[in-house]
């Protein structure tokens, strides 16, 4: 189940691509791209991502920047 998008989206987002509270969540590595994927689109409802807001929170930029080394930068909300 991927984090909740309506209480802390900045610490799901961090969750998932550094650690949560010091302590390294481990997802399935071939989820890891789809639970990206849906909180970008779910920040990207919130005008949160970088191509949405001039002044965007670092993690919003490191999230994108993910999806684009991904190669799925079309899920950029």
């Amino acid at each position: 189940m991927a984090p909740s998008m309506t209480g802390r989206p900045p610490k799901a987002i961090q969750a998932v691509l550094r650690d949560y509270r010091g302590e390294q969540v481990h997802l399935p590595e071939d989820q890891v791209p789809d639970v990206l994927g849906r909180l970008a689109r779910a920040a990207g409802r919130q005008g949160r991502m970088p191509h949405q807001d001039p002044t965007p929170a670092a993690i919003y930029q490191a999230l994108c920047d993910t999806l684009t080394q991904m190669g799925r930068h079309d899920e950029i909300g």
